[in-house]
C-alpha cells in the first residue's frame, strides 16, 4: 500500500512512531492471502483460502471499507465490507456484503458489532437477494439456472424445463453470536412485479457443536404461474369447480403422472440446498400451478447430497385427494422417493380426470380410493411393502413390486382382502401407469391373492386363493381355488414350461365341482360365445347337477414336427352318472391355428338309465327300465377327412352299437355314415320309458336287427335294414328328404292288425 499525504511514515532507521501519528491506510492490496479463523473453546479452525481484497482506512480505529474474494470449503465468495468507528459503549457500525456464485445470491449485513471479552457479537438487519444483483461476470450470468425465469415450457411443453425458482428477497432481524445466527420477523418476497409472494417467520443459524439451521415460513395463496412471470391458467380456488378442474382436451390435463413428476423433479432440483444439517418448515394454503390447485400444503424437510429428506409432507389435489410423505426425496439425477407414502381420495374420478385427462367407469363409481405403504419409487422400480389399498371402502393388504429392466417388466404381489373390484383396482392401477396399462401387465410376474367377495369383467366369485408365477417361459400354478363362480368351485395346480418357444409343455391338474351347473354354462356361454361342446352342453346342464369333474390336463412331445400333444384326462360325477373322459388333441393348444389328429373315449354309467338318457338329450319316463345303464363312444381324427366314431349304450339284456364316420365343420355335424346294430332280449321296458307306442302291448318284445344309416345336409337314409322283431322277420328302405316324412320299403314275414283295420280292410 502506500501512505496519504498527511501520514507521517517513519524511515525505517527511525526508533519508532511518533506518538499520536494519525496512520492512513489508501488501497491496500491483500493478493493470494489466507485467513485462519480459530474456534480456542471447540477446538476448530476454519481457513478462508486465496484472499485477495483491496481495503482502505481511515485510521488504524476506523473508519474502514474494502472488497474481495475468497475461497472456503471450496466456494468463492465475493465480499463488500464498512465499518465505522468504535463508541463509547464498545459497539461498532458494521455493514457486511457477501455473495456466492452457486447459490447466485447476495446476502446483506447492517447493524452494530461488539465484543463481551474476546467474543464478537453482531445485531442488526439482514437481507438476502437472489438471483444477485450483479452477477459475478457475464459468463456466470448466462450460465444461471434463473435466466429463463420469465420464459415458458419450450416447444414439447416439457413443464420440467420452464424456470423454477422466482427471484427472491428475504429480509429480518438478525442477532450473531458466538453460538448462533438467529432470524426474527423474517419477511421473504418471491416473485418479480409489482406484488410478489409473501412469506413470514423465522430462522436459526447453530455453528456451535455442530452446524445446523432451521427455517419456519407461512403464506398465503400462491400463484406459481405469475410469480414465474407467466399468464396464471389455473381455476379459481374459490370456485367449486376448482376441485376437479381439468381442461379437457389441453395437454396439461392429458398430463401422466410420469410427466408431472418430472415437471416437479425439474422444479425441485434448482430449489437450493444448504450444504448443511438443517430443517425447513413452510405451510401455504393454497397453491396454483397451470390446471392444478393444491391446497394444505405442509412440509418439514431437511437437505440431503441428491434431494431433500422429508420429515413430513401434507397437501390436498385435485379430487379431494390427500397426500401424505414422509422419506428420502431425490430429484438431481432422476426422481425418486423412499419412505412412507398415503394417498387417500374422497373423489377418485375427480382425481383421475385431473392425473390423466379420464375416467375409467370403474372409478367413476367409487366413492373413495387410495392406498398407504412404504415405498420405493424410481423411473423403473415401484415397490410397496406393509400395502394398504383402499377400493371404495373395500381393503386389501400386502405388498407389491413392478420393476423394469431392459425393456421387460417384472411384476410380483403378495395380497390379501375382502371384497375386491378388480376392474376398479385395475384401473386405479392405470392412473400411475398408463391408461393403456395396468400394474398387472407385466412380463414376468409372482401373484399370490387370498380376497373374497372377489368381481372381474362381470362375474364374480366367492372367493378367489391363487399362488401363480410366470417368468417369460414357464408358468407355475402352485395353487388356485375360486370358490362361488356362477356357484361353481373351481381348483388347479401345476406348470406349463416352453411357452415362449411355442411348444408349450407341462400338466396342470383340474377339479370342478357345482350344484348348479345351468349357472355355470350359462356364464360360459356369456364368456366364451360360439364354443360348440358349451352350447350343446349348456341347455342339459340342469340334468348334471350335482357335477363333480377332477384330472389333468396336460401337453406331452408331439410328433416329429409337430406341437406337444394335449392330454385330457377327467373323471366324476353329473346327477349320479360316472364319467370317464380321456382325450388326445394333436397340437394341443395350437390346434385351432394347426390341425392334427384328435383322439376321445368317453364312458358314462348311470343306475337311473332315464337320468343318463335325459342328459343325452333323449326325452324319457322313468319306468324302472333294466339299470344300470353304460354308454362307451369313441372318436377319432386324422388331420383332415371325417372323424371315425363308434358309440355303445348298453343295459342288462340290451346293446345298440354304432360304427361309422362323422362330417364336422365349424356349425356342427354335417354328414355321417353308420352301421347300426340292436339286439335286446326285451325292448318293451324301453319302449314304454321312450313313450313309444304301437298301438297295443307286449309282454316281450325281442329285438335283433342291423343296417346302414346315412346322414347328409339334414336328410336321413336307411338302407339294408334287417333282422327280426318280436319272431318277424323285417327288410326295410327307407328315406327322408330334409323337411319331408319318411318313405320308401318294408318287408314283414308277418303283420297282426287291430280288428278294426282288417274288418275295414274287408269291406273295402
Amino acid at each position: 500500500g502506500e501512505a496519504a499525504e498527511a501520514a507521517q511514515v517513519p524511515r525505517a532507521d527511525d526508533p519508532q512512531i511518533p506518538t499520536g501519528a494519525r496512520v492512513v491506510l489508501q488501497n491496500v492490496a491483500i493478493n493470494d492471502g489466507t485467513v485462519i479463523i480459530e474456534d480456542e473453546a471447540r477446538g476448530r479452525t476454519k481457513t478462508l483460502l486465496d484472499l485477495d481484497a483491496t481495503l482502505s482506512a481511515g485510521s488504524l480505529a476506523g473508519p474502514f471499507d474494502g472488497r474481495g474474494s475468497f475461497t472456503v470449503d471450496g466456494e468463492a465468495v465475493m465480499f463488500d465490507v464498512a465499518a465505522g468507528i468504535p463508541e463509547d459503549d464498545g459497539s461498532m457500525p458494521l455493514r457486511v456484503t457477501a455473495s456466492n456464485r452457486t447459490l447466485d445470491g447476495e446476502i446483506v449485513l447492517d447493524g452494530r458489532a461488539t465484543a463481551t471479552g474476546d467474543v464478537p457479537q453482531f445485531s442488526g438487519s439482514v437481507a438476502l437477494v437472489r438471483p444477485a444483483p450483479e452477477p459475478v461476470d457475464a459468463t456466470a450470468a448466462a450460465a444461471s439456472p434463473f435466466e429463463a425465469l420469465d420464459g415458458g415450457a419450450d416447444e414439447a411443453g416439457d413443464l420440467s424445463r420452464q424456470a423454477a425458482v422466482p427471484p427472491i428477497r428475504a429480509t429480518g432481524n438478525i442477532v450473531l453470536s458466538s453460538e448462533k445466527a438467529e432470524v426474527s420477523d423474517l419477511r421473504v418476497a418471491a416473485g418479480g412485479g409489482a406484488q410478489p409472494y409473501i412469506l413470514t417467520g423465522s430462522g436459526e443459524l447453530a455453528y456451535g457443536d455442530a452446524t445446523r439451521f432451521s427455517l419456519t415460513l407461512e403464506g398465503e395463496q400462491v400463484n406459481v404461474d405469475a410469480l414465474a412471470g407467466g399468464p396464471s391458467t389455473a381455476a379459481d380456488p374459490a370456485s367449486p369447480a376448482a376441485e376437479t378442474h381439468a381442461s379437457g382436451g389441453t395437454e396439461a390435463s392429458q398430463q401422466s403422472l410420469s410427466r408431472r413428476l418430472e415437471a416437479m423433479r425439474g422444479i425441485l432440483a434448482e430449489v437450493p440446498r444448504p450444504t448443511m444439517d438443517g430443517t425447513v418448515q413452510i405451510s401455504l394454503p393454497v397453491v396454483t400451478a397451470g390446471d392444478t390447485t393444491i391446497r394444505d400444503v405442509a412440509f418439514t424437510a431437511e437437505p440431503r447430497a441428491a434431494g431433500w429428506k422429508l420429515d413430513s409432507f401434507v397437501a390436498e389435489v385435485p379430487g379431494r385427494t390427500r397426500i401424505e410423505a414422509s422419506g428420502d426425496l431425490g430429484v438431481d439425477e432422476g426422481f425418486s422417493f423412499e419412505g412412507d407414502l398415503l394417498v387417500a381420495s374422497q373423489q377418485p374420478s375427480g382425481f383421475s380426470d385431473w392425473l390423466t385427462g379420464n375416467v375409467d367407469p370403474a372409478v367413476r363409481t367409487l366413492s373413495r380410493a387410495g392406498f398407504a405403504a412404504r415405498t420405493t419409487l424410481t423411473g423403473d422400480r415401484q415397490v410397496f411393502d406393509a400395502l394398504e389399498i383402499d377400493v371404495g371402502g373395500d381393503i386389501i393388504t400386502g405388498e407389491m413390486a413392478r420393476v423394469e429392466t431392459s425393456g421387460t417388466t417384472t411384476m410380483t404381489a403378495k395380497l390379501k382382502g375382502g371384497k375386491v373390484d378388480l376392474d376398479a383396482v385395475l384401473a386405479l392401477s392405470r392412473l400411475f401407469t398408463g391408461r393403456d396399462r395396468s400394474i398387472a401387465d407385466a412380463d414376468r410376474f409372482d401373484l399370490a391373492l387370498q380376497a373374497g367377495p372377489v368381481s372381474y369383467a362381470g362375474a364374480t366369485a366367492d372367493m378367489v386363493d391363487a399362488d401363480l408365477g410366470f417368468d417369460g417361459d414357464s408358468l407355475t400354478v402352485d395353487h388356485l381355488t375360486i370358490a362361488g363362480l356362477a356357484g361353481a368351485r373351481l381348483t388347479s395346480s401345476g406348470s406349463l414350461t416352453d411357452l415362449s418357444g411355442g411348444d408349450a409343455k407341462g400338466k396342470l391338474d383340474v377339479e370342478l365341482d357345482t350344484k348348479e351347473p345351468q349357472r355355470f354354462f350359462a356364464f360360459l356361454q356369456r364368456a366364451f360365445p360360439g364354443i360348440p361342446l358349451i352350447e350343446v352342453l349348456a341347455p342339459r346342464a340342469e340334468r348334471l347337477a350335482p357335477l363333480l369333474l377332477s384330472g389333468e390336463v396336460e401337453a406331452v412331445d408331439g410328433a416329429p414336427g409337430k406341437k406337444p400333444t394335449l392330454l385330457v384326462r377327467l373323471d366324476g360325477t353329473a346327477d349320479g352318472t360316472k364319467i370317464d373322459l380321456n382325450s388326445a388333441v394333436e397340437n394341443g393348444i395350437y390346434a385351432a391355428a394347426e390341425s392334427g389328429r384328435f383322439g376321445l373315449d368317453l364312458r358314462l354309467e348311470n343306475d337311473q338309465p332315464t337320468v343318463l338318457l335325459g342328459q343325452l338329450g333323449i326325452a324319457s319316463v322313468d319306468l324302472a327300465p333294466p339299470s344300470p345303464l353304460e354308454v362307451e363312444l369313441s372318436l377319432s381324427a386324422a388331420e383332415t377327412g371325417p372323424a371315425v366314431a363308434s358309440a355303445t349304450m348298453r343295459a342288462p339284456g340290451s346293446e345298440v352299437s354304432i360304427d361309422g364316420s362323422v362330417e364336422v365343420a365349424p356349425g356342427g355335424v354335417t354328414g355321417a355314415d353308420f352301421a347300426v346294430y340292436v339286439n335286446s332280449e326285451d325292448v318293451g321296458p324301453w319302449l314304454r320309458s321312450l313313450a313309444i307306442d304301437l298301438g297295443q302291448s307286449f309282454d316281450e318284445v325281442p329285438v335283433d336287427v342291423n343296417g346302414g344309416v346315412v346322414f347328409r345336409d339334414g336328410a336321413w337314409r336307411i338302407s339294408g335294414l334287417n333282422g327280426t322283431i318280436a319272431g318277424t322277420d323285417v327288410v326295410a328302405d327307407l328315406a327322408r328328404p330334409l323337411g319331408e316324412p319318411f318313405t320308401g320299403k318294408v318287408t314283414l314275414s308277418r303283420l297282426s292288425l287291430p280288428g278294426t283295420i282288417i274288418q275295414t280292410l274287408r269291406v273295402s
